[in-house]
């Protein structure tokens, strides 16, 4: 591997071109690669979501029918008791 001597300033991606587009590819394979994983996150995140307001609904449907088969029920037998 040979050793590259640069000005003290400058950096080697400042004086060699193709060291500049090798690394503005990876900076662009990373970003990338992130960008990625967030959106994958975001899917995630909107999977648990309508899976929890799915069994929010739920729940609250078995509570409205168990208050309202409870309450028919006490009406018929109190009636059925007069």
């Amino acid at each position: 591997m040979a050793v590259i001597s640069i000005p003290n300033n400058k950096s080697i991606e400042v004086s060699d071109l193709e060291t500049h587009v090798m690394l503005a590819e990876q900076r662009r394979q990373s970003l990338t690669d992130q960008i990625l994983r967030i959106e994958k996150e975001v899917e995630e995140i909107k999977n648990h979501a309508t899976a929890s307001r799915r069994l929010l609904i739920g729940a609250i449907i078995s509570i409205v029918t168990g208050v309202m088969t409870t309450v028919f029920s006490v009406l018929l037998n109190y009636n059925f008791l007069k």
